[in-house]
């Protein structure tokens, strides 16, 4: 389990969604969330089902927590 895997885990959970096949859309979105998990202020909330599903998808059990996805090692 690695920030990176759950990154990779999430953008694929999101496209799914409509406007991630906006690619420049999803791509900003993304950088946002890496930002938010790497020390930068939180610029998106994590308590999506896309979100547990990729936390889960990468091992994690149950809804994951903030502190616990910034708390991934890279």
């Amino acid at each position: 389990m690695t920030k990176s895997a759950f990154l990779t885990a999430y953008r694929a959970e999101l496209a799914r969604f409509p406007w991630a096949n906006d690619a420049a859309k999803l791509d900003r979105f993304m950088r946002g969330v890496a930002d938010s998990i790497t020390g930068g202020p939180k610029k998106w909330d994590h308590t999506g089902a896309a979100v547990k599903s990729a936390w889960q998808s990468i091992g994690g059990n149950g809804a994951p927590t903030f502190r616990a996805l910034c708390a991934l090692p890279n």
